[in-house]
């Protein structure tokens, strides 16, 4: 977080009611004191260190059904994630790195090596930040007071008429969602929480927060509590393919899909409200309240397709094949020469509604731009060649482990491991049969071979005789 925000986070902690004015406030303009704080780190509580091999981490968060990652305008103030004719969301906004977040090293509260959390500065007042967690609702509509519930405190069980006396028409205040991801594109780390349950207290008049400590099935901290976000892989298909017309290698392949489900880590609210404006996502589950588990569906699976090249590449229009909603299985027909990969979205499914003030503060826009997407598959043809290419070679005592990949495999029988000595004679070590075979799938393969006094090795795609390049033995 930059030294203002900082400093601006320790004064209000400090200060209280004494600073309000407007100028001092970013996305929550005029809201609290604390600015509805996240946190994390205060709760010893920690993202796990990502897998081995990740890349650059990048952090965002955004309030279910009102998030917007494809406008970071900084814009939003006042929580419906509508500004200035454009729905830009309740979200990190324009803020993209660790530091203005104020993400810091875990180990400070004795997190594992390479863990991370969201220090006492992170909170919806933070210059540039989209939109405000308080929201704004539309009270003209199947409300019982008849007017917005942007009320400077997150989901209060009192109602217009003051402290004390309660109701449930102003738990209007949806949950957020977290999401992390690295570079490499292969892993993320994903959870939801609402704000600090109050335990139904009409005499709490605090602005309220969101607390990670309220997670229940995320991985065990060093106290044996569930409240460890952890990293889990990008889900990725399992695929399969038929021709369309058996034997005519050129019809449309019949492909068949699997993939793991994403992990869901919350924290298990329920909040029923009676405010009726809100509009539940019912048709995913949803039901009216406030809760993580009131809003229904949070993660969406869509296969998507893509052109190939003649040379194998995946153009870059990706387009919708297939959406499958929460099922983790498909089956769709393609055309010879085409990529697929898996789309994981996350939050409330969008509802296709035009976006406007009324559309956005009922949140029924959904989350936009929250996603993961699985390496591609490529659906080879008689316009990409069959190419074979070795990714790896290793020792194994007095074996040898190879590991390699196809890129497309239309008439492929098996593939042949040749080793060769320091005298540059090569000899067979040996072979393994086809996978993909004559479907236009890739495959990747390892094979076990006694390595023999082999310098270097190379594989060989029969019967076509496709070579790999030559790679050393390490």
């Amino acid at each position: 977080m930059k030294r203002g925000l900082k400093l601006l986070a320790v004064l209000v902690l400090m200060g209280g009611a004494a600073m309000t004015a407007d100028g001092l406030y970013a996305a929550c303009s005029g809201e609290g004191h604390l600015g509805y704080p996240i946190v994390q780190c205060g709760n010893r509580t920690w993202f796990a260190p990502p897998p081995a091999g990740s890349g650059t981490v990048s952090y965002s968060w955004w309030q279910i059904g009102f998030g917007n990652a494809t406008v970071n305008s900084g814009a939003g103030t006042n929580g419906t994630g509508f500004a200035n004719t454009v729905f830009n969301g309740n979200d990190t906004g324009i803020i993209t790195n660790s530091a203005d977040l104020d993400v810091v090293d875990a180990t400070q509260i004795s997190g594992p090596l390479g863990s991370t959390c969201f220090s006492s500065a992170t909170n919806w007042i933070a210059g540039g930040i989209d939109g405000c967690a308080d929201n704004a609702r539309d009270g003209a509509t199947g409300t019982p007071y008849a007017y917005s519930r942007d009320d400077n405190a997150l989901n209060k069980y009192f109602n217009g008429y003051g402290v004390g006396n309660a109701s449930t028409a102003y738990l209007v205040d949806n949950p957020m969602a977290f999401l992390l991801k690295e570079s490499s594109g292969r892993f993320f780390a994903l959870a939801f929480l609402a704000n600090l349950t109050r335990n139904q207290d009409a005499s709490d008049p605090s602005e309220g927060s969101f607390q990670f400590a309220s997670l229940v099935n995320g991985d065990m901290n060093l106290l044996g509590q569930p409240t460890v976000v952890p990293w889990q892989p990008v889900p990725s298909p399992t695929v399969s393919a038929d021709f369309s017309i058996p034997g005519d290698n050129t019809s449309p392949r019949i492909l068949t899909m699997t993939w793991p489900a994403v992990r869901i880590v919350d924290d298990a609210s329920v909040r029923p409200s009676t405010d009726n404006s809100i509009f539940p996502d019912t048709a995913n589950g949803g039901t009216n309240g406030v809760g993580v588990r009131d809003q229904g569906r949070l993660v969406r699976y869509v296969v998507q397709r893509a052109d190939m090249d003649a040379t194998g590449n995946c153009l870059g229009t990706w387009t919708t094949a297939l959406a499958t909603g929460s099922t983790t299985n498909a089956t769709i027909t393609v055309p010879q020469n085409t990529c697929v990969r898996l789309l994981s979205a996350f939050g409330r499914t969008p509802s296709g509604l035009a976006a406007s003030a009324t559309t956005a503060r009922r949140g029924q826009l959904g989350d936009i731009g929250y996603e993961v997407t699985s390496t591609p598959v490529k659906v080879g043809g008689t316009l990409v060649s069959q190419k074979v290419s070795i990714t790896s070679v290793k020792k194994a005592g007095g074996s040898l482990v190879v590991d390699f990949t196809s890129t497309t495999e239309l008439n492929v029988s098996r593939f042949d491991v040749y080793g060769v000595d320091n005298r540059g004679k090569a000899s067979l070590l040996g072979s393994t049969d086809c996978l993909s075979c004559t479907t236009g799938l890739g495959n990747g393969y390892s094979i076990n071979v006694k390595g023999g006094s082999a310098k270097s090795v190379y594989v060989v795609m029969e019967p076509s005789g496709e070579k790999s390049e030559v790679v050393a033995v390490k």
